[in-house]
């Protein structure tokens, strides 16, 4: 009897305790009938994602789940142990050439756009070019409307050579916003059709 009585005590203050909970949860509580309201849609969605993810960890036979990809890591450490170093000292000396290509992609894009404008006509044969080198022989004297030959090493002197260090977007004339050339290392901002400056 004693020992009931001892029971019977300590579950009334266990009710007392339960009391207390049940009076300080209410306040924090009252939004837990629309979230689990809204919460319904959500679980009955990721079932089919729940159900995936099991099949994705553990399936039957092998080699097609995490389990036995995680089992695999430490072969899979030592293959790459020696691959991925040399891999990223390559990446490392390679990564000044790729930034260059990636600033002049725009300008080789846009030759090869054109290039194949140029080549749109067609015939019966085919498409075609019409291709047209022009020197300049000649020198136009303005006082008695005369042309005079120029010597042969000075035909190419109003052609631009040699232009290497040319900026992303420099081999046209520089538009009025100031968006071109884009100056990176390496390339002379001053060496654009506007300018004879060669380098």
């Amino acid at each position: 009897l004693r020992k009931a009585n001892t029971t019977f005590v300590n579950l009334r203050a266990a009710l007392e305790d339960v009391d207390q909970l049940v009076r300080e949860s209410k306040p924090n509580t009252k939004e837990l009938d629309t979230f689990f309201a809204r919460l319904r849609p959500l679980v009955a969605e990721a079932r089919p994602t729940v159900r995936n993810l099991r099949k994705l960890v553990r399936s039957p036979g092998k080699n097609n789940d995490l389990i036995e990809l995680t089992s695999k890591l430490p072969r899979l450490e030592r293959l790459t142990s020696t691959t991925f170093p040399r891999a990223i000292r390559t990446f490392d000396r390679s990564q000044q050439f790729v930034d260059t290509l990636r600033s002049y992609t725009p300008d080789l894009v846009g030759a090869l756009t054109k290039l194949g404008q140029a080549a749109s006509s067609y015939d019966a044969n085919g498409h075609y070019a019409r291709v047209q080198p022009i020197f300049s022989p000649f020198t136009f004297n303005e006082s008695n409307n005369t042309l005079s030959r120029k010597p042969d090493a000075q035909r190419l002197d109003e052609f631009q050579l040699h232009q290497t260090r040319r900026c992303p977007g420099g081999s046209v004339q520089a538009p009025p916003d100031g968006s071109a050339p884009f100056v990176v290392d390496g390339c002379n901002p001053a060496s654009n059709p506007d300018s004879d400056t060669s380098d």
